[in-house]
Formats: structure tokens, sequence, C-alpha cells
């Protein structure tokens, strides 16, 4: 998993332009058509021990087109920015996956029990199954209480898990 994030080019310098390159591709993606991807998840982030500056995210959910899914990647945020981008796999309970890539912007939320809050987007692009050729793109929004720690995000947008 942290070898498709090095692919991506998601060195802590970077993830400013990480973060102008997915939401391109998410304007991209869109064309306006009613949302069709809806969800929402929970899970933990920790430090990766074997390759710092990098975060282990491991979470749960539910989805459109996936049902119940759980899911795990990798991510990088930047502390000097409060960007952040990632890279996660989710996996149906049927054992087809999806590939999630993300990115957005950490921000002080006032709430003591998740002091930050953060929205991003999602960029859906391939998988197993009936995702092989998925194309899409959400936007995403939630809080963590920090690193390590919880978090918990709700997305919204458009899947074509056929490809489009």
């Amino acid at each position: 998993m942290t070898d498709r994030i090095f692919k991506m080019g998601c060195f802590a310098l970077l993830v400013s332009a990480i973060l102008g390159s997915t939401l391109s591709k998410a304007t991209a993606l869109d064309n306006s058509e009613p949302p069709n991807w809806k969800g929402t998840a929970t899970g933990t982030v920790a430090p990766d021990p074997n390759n710092p500056p990098f975060d282990c995210i491991v979470f749960d959910g539910i989805s459109s087109h996936l049902g119940e899914f759980t899911a795990e990647g990798c991510q990088i945020l930047d502390q000097t920015t409060g960007m952040f981008a990632g890279s996660a796999v989710w996996t149906a309970s049927n054992g087809d996956t999806l590939n999630v890539d993300y990115s957005g912007q950490v921000f002080p939320s006032g709430d003591p029990d998740f002091p930050f809050g953060f929205i991003g987007c999602l960029i859906a692009d391939g998988g197993t199954g009936r995702f092989t050729d998925a194309q899409g793109s959400a936007t995403m929004g939630g809080a963590f209480t920090g690193i390590p720690g919880e978090f918990f995000f709700d997305f919204e947008g458009t899947l074509h898990p056929q490809g489009k």
C-alpha cells in the first residue's frame, strides 16, 4: 500500500501539489450528475512504524454500491499546512475491492472530543470484481482526535462502477 502512495508522488513537500491535482481530477469527473455514491465510515489512524512520515488507516463503513465494507490504507499529513493525501482499498463483503485516493485539508473543529475537522475529495479508480473499471469522485467531511486516534467521515458523489 505504501508503494502506491510513493508512486503518486506523495512526499511531505508535495502534499499541496497532490491536493490541487486531486481536486482538479474530481472537478473533471463531475459533470453535474446527481449523487449516487454516499456513505459513512469510522476508523483509526496511527503512525506507520516502518515508514515515517506515513500514517496507517483502518476503517469500516457503509456505502451505496459496496454495502458494508472494510478498508485500509496509508496517508501523509503535512502538519505545517494541514493538507493530507492518501490511498486506500475498500473491500465489500463479497471481496470486490475499490481503489480510492483522497486528499484534503485539516482544520481546528472546536469540538473537544474530535478537535480536528477535515474536508476533502475521494477519487475512485478501478478495483476488482464489479469495480474493475470503476470511476468516480465524491466530497468528504469528517473529524478526528489526532494521530494516533479515531476518525469518522461522510461522503457524497458519483460512482460509475463500470467506468465511463
